[in-house]
């Protein structure tokens, strides 16, 4: 779905110039040794209620200023299995796992992950959080951008605490929230157990009579704890004493980065109508 791989290591020479103002030619530069051996895999892989062939992706860290993209790991033995069924993960692209047979997550079940590559295996579990049901979706003229509409948003939240979402958006059945700073992410610490009646969730670029998805999924709070992570090192600016982005640590074992995950989404689908 939202795949992203942030994970790249630093460049082993790193050169900072600091200028003392108003000293002409008193310019320094340091010289620092950064590990660049460390290879890791990375893993990228989800399962959800909906019924479909299911996605594992796999590639390497790679060094952190190189415009190459991450390399594919092939040839590895990927599984993920629940309490009852085995399934089996097939590479069908580069890199790209598919399982062999199409099936829907259950709601309340913990999947476990197993990959096995040139001898070393890798594990991640994850439960599949239960999700509201959405009963309706309303739109809203942005008040800064005629070309907006904000999308409010109709359901029960559980009585449970705890639980934690995110909302993305598809037009015309094309999902437009293709990357992780475009998802909207929440937990229900200001609204648990209470009804999400009108709150305004996301927007959409778009015109009257376009047809609008809404997609809510329930996450569980380490994902949610990991995407903003993410977002929070990705969206980087590099500006002069800012720190770079840091390694993000996710659920795989024996030293593996990324995150595999089980989340529940309910959908509402509707024409963009204003309402009075």
């Amino acid at each position: 779905m939202y795949g992203f791989n942030p994970f790249y290591m630093r460049k082993k020479l790193l050169f900072i110039s600091i200028i003392i103002f108003f000293i002409p030619g008193c310019t320094e530069m340091i010289d620092v040794d950064l590990d660049e051996s460390s290879v890791k895999l990375v893993v990228d892989g989800y399962i959800t209620n909906r019924y479909a062939n299911h996605t594992i992706q796999l590639t390497r860290t790679g060094p952190y200023f190189s415009n190459v993209p991450p390399e594919r790991v092939s040839d590895a033995v990927v599984t993920v299995h629940d309490s009852i069924h085995t399934y089996t993960f097939s590479e069908l692209l580069p890199g790209v796992y598919f399982s062999d047979e199409a099936f829907a997550g259950i709601t309340g079940r913990i999947y476990n992950l197993s990959i096995e590559l040139e001898g070393e295996f890798y594990s991640a579990s994850s439960i599949m959080p239960q999700v509201p049901v959405i009963d309706s979706i309303q739109f809203h003229l942005n008040s800064e951008d005629e070309e907006k509409f904000d999308i409010a948003l109709f359901a029960r939240e559980p009585p449970t605490p705890g639980d934690h979402y995110f909302w993305a958006v598809y037009k015309e059945y094309i999902l437009v929230t293709d990357k992780i700073i475009q998802l909207v992410f929440a937990n229900d610490d200001l609204i648990n157990g209470n009804y999400f009646n009108g709150i305004l969730v996301q927007y959409v670029k778009g015109r009257l009579g376009n047809l609008i998805t809404l997609e809510m999924a329930s996450i569980t709070e380490e994902y949610y704890e990991f995407c903003l992570a993410v977002i929070k090192e990705t969206v980087y600016v590099d500006v002069p004493f800012e720190s770079a982005p840091a390694v993000i640590n996710g659920n795989i074992d024996n030293g593996a980065l990324g995150f595999f995950t089980a989340y529940a989404v309910a959908s509402k689908t509707r024409q963009i109508k204003l309402t009075e």
